[in-house]
């Protein structure tokens, strides 16, 4: 006859199926316990085989050949109905309720229907989900997609997951960033030599740090000596479970030892109103961490001030605006304005903090800093009357800025394009007689040099009141798909000639067949010509034009003309394409307007860039959402 360590050695699938047929198997409860408090706030139910002849036969022996059977499911299912039975009976038994945490297989994480089975066996027992804990490994999750799918399922119908042996994974920070755990249990590993070992202790600590911060609870498995327990107490763990409060024990012993269980901890870890005061400093310093965590994430930008030795000095700065206009908490606290910002833009700011420093109430302003517009403000604090610090708040209106000068220059625009047409009609005519007057002199001169250079300014103010009557003429658009590749080869034959005396060369950049757009050929034609004889005449050295077509989105065609030119000054660029503020010295600025001007009314943009002495890249932005697929 075989002795049990033979048995065990020679376990078939046989054995197994005879065992669940036959009711063999069994479940023992190991208690975890609160730390704080000492209670049983939970249960882990782990399965025992009773052999009738060879006694205990430990989980360790059958369920890796369960698993690789296949009998891990029936077994897995059995565990659960019969956990979830005996937590619904010891509710019906006045005891308090309980989590009954359940492993869960590989096997078992993976089947198709896994979700649906737990939910009948549920509504079967009577056991509400929330009394349910469902304990994995990272193990089992190698299949991360699948897993998560199915973890989310299972906490959509009101269960807990907790991650088993924590810290002995490779992914294990992974998982709790992504999977949804309620609890992590520290491996038993750390646990056992925490108190011996420098380093075991360190990775405890630290696990228990992150996962309040992660806002998970911890469970520390192991828990065997006194000096475990107030190690694991002084630093803040939730739960505690292992062979000091009590082994895996059947239903009735674990009944019957409630109570003595439960004085375990406050016997033999720290007095529990030492404990309790320790929580509250431990609440209270992470309500401090949360509430700076909260004003770092929120959107706009919080600050303080006092006023110290006639200085206005900031205590505290944060949020996510102080990052996006380059700086951090370290630029603002304990400095005052002089300190990080220009002196005359500190100077205009101190007023409004002087305002709010001798009580006036809600005093705002607007201010810019790196690009970035935000509206600021300010409110006094008073304690026993007296003005203590300022309180400040800031928000960004970087798009409303952006939108009000939008409409700032199209109104502008509106009003030029007025202007304009009532001052070209005006001169128009005398132009007219005078040009007519100088032609017939001419004729009666022997030597029309000064003749020639009148006309030609002549001719340079018609092209000028051109410019005005186009811009401030009505458009009437015709509109018709354009081959945008024919409409470019003639812009460039207009400029051949001239590209050639001036030593420049056109290059086009384009590979890939681009759809037809929906536009006024000739406004668009327009367009180009003014850009191409810009960059002409910023060239007097000649160089090279590049033009390129580019996809800017799926809906939309990004024209580029990169020059090699003179370039344009940074304190010219803020004013581009604003009517009568040209890029060269001689000019009416007009061209750039008229241009900006046809492109929003095609629904495109233009966007200019430039560096002096370098070059100046205009891209023309058209939509293509009215176009149709070229015919191949």
């Amino acid at each position: 006859m075989l002795n049990k360590e033979q048995f065990c050695k020679g376990l078939t699938e046989a054995n197994l199926r005879e065992a669940l047929e036959r009711q063999e198997f069994q479940l023992y409860y190991q208690p975890k316990l609160e730390l704080a408090s000492g209670t049983i706030e939970g249960v882990e139910a782990l399965i025992r085989w009773e052999h009738p002849e060879k006694g205990l036969v430990s989980p360790a022996e059958f369920i890796p050949l369960a698993e690789e059977t296949g009998l891990i499911l029936p077994i897995g299912e059995w565990v659960l109905r019969t956990a979830c039975k005996q937590n619904k009976a010891w509710q019906e038994a006045s005891i308090p309720p309980m989590v009954m945490a359940v492993n869960l297989s590989a096997r078992q994480l993976y089947q198709s229907n896994l979700v649906e089975k737990i939910q009948l066996i549920l509504e079967e027992t009577g056991l509400s989900p929330e009394y349910l804990e469902l304990e994995i490994t990272e193990s089992i999750m190698m299949n991360v997609h699948h897993a998560l799918n199915i973890l989310k399922d299972l906490k959509r119908i009101g269960v807990q997951i907790s991650l088993d042996d924590f810290g002995t994974g490779y992914s294990s920070l992974y998982y709790l960033k992504e999977f949804p755990i309620d609890t992590i249990k520290i491996d038993q590993r750390f646990v056992r030599n925490c108190t011996v070992d420098s380093k075991d202790a360190t990775i405890v600590k630290a696990i228990i740090a992150m996962a309040h911060q992660l806002k998970i609870e911890v469970i520390a498995e192991g828990i065997e000596s006194k000096e475990h327990l107030i190690f694991l107490q002084q630093n803040f763990c939730n739960k505690g479970q292992g062979y000091l409060f009590s082994k895996p024990l059947p239903p009735e012993e674990l009944e019957q030892r409630f109570v003595e269980i439960e004085q375990i901890t406050n016997r033999e870890g720290i007095p529990q109103k030492v404990y309790k005061q320790k929580w509250l400093e431990e609440a209270l310093e992470s309500a401090r961490q949360e509430l700076r965590d909260t004003v770092r994430q929120q959107q706009g930008m919080i600050f303080k001030f006092t006023e110290q030795n006639g200085k206005f000095i900031h205590t505290l700065c944060d949020g996510e605006l102080l990052y996006r206009i380059g700086l951090t908490p370290e630029h603002i606290i304990g400095r005052e304005l002089m300190d990080f910002r220009h002196v005359r833009d500190a100077g205009t700011k101190l007023q409004y903090y002087r305002r709010a420093w001798e009580g006036e109430e809600y005093v705002t302003y607007e201010g810019e800093l790196n690009g970035i517009w935000y509206l600021a403000s300010l409110r006094p604090i008073r304690r026993g009357g007296q003005v203590v610090e300022v309180i400040g708040s800031c928000v960004d209106i970087t798009e409303r800025k952006k939108t009000e000068e939008f409409i700032r220059k199209s109104e502008n625009l509106s009003v030029v394009g007025r202007m304009a047409a009532g001052f070209a009609h005006e001169i128009r005519n005398p132009l007219t007689s005078i040009k007519g007057f100088v032609q017939l002199l001419q004729k009666e001169v022997d030597k029309p040099l000064y003749i020639d250079t009148i006309l030609s300014e002549i001719h340079r103010m018609e092209d000028i009141v051109g410019e005005f009557l186009t811009l401030a003429k009505p458009q009437t658009h015709q509109m018709k798909e354009i081959d945008v590749m024919i409409l470019l080869q003639q812009v460039f034959l207009l400029f051949e000639t001239q590209a050639i005396m001036k030593n420049i060369e056109i290059i086009q950049e384009n590979s890939l067949d681009f759809p037809r757009i929906y536009c006024d050929e000739n406004q668009i034609k327009q367009v180009f010509i003014h850009i191409l004889q810009n960059a002409l005449e910023a060239m007097p050295d000649g160089g090279t034009i590049k033009v390129q077509m580019l996809w800017h989105d799926s809906d939309s065609i990004k024209f580029r003309f990169v020059d090699q030119g003179c370039g344009i000054s940074e304190e010219r660029m803020k004013h581009i394409a604003e009517p009568f503020f040209s890029t060269k010295e001689k000019g009416t600025g007009l061209g750039l307007t008229i241009s900006k001007k046809i492109v929003q009314e095609h629904g495109g943009t233009i966007n200019i860039e430039s560096i002096v002495n370098q070059g100046t890249t205009v891209d023309v932005i058209l939509p293509i959402k009215h176009c149709v697929e070229l015919e191949h």
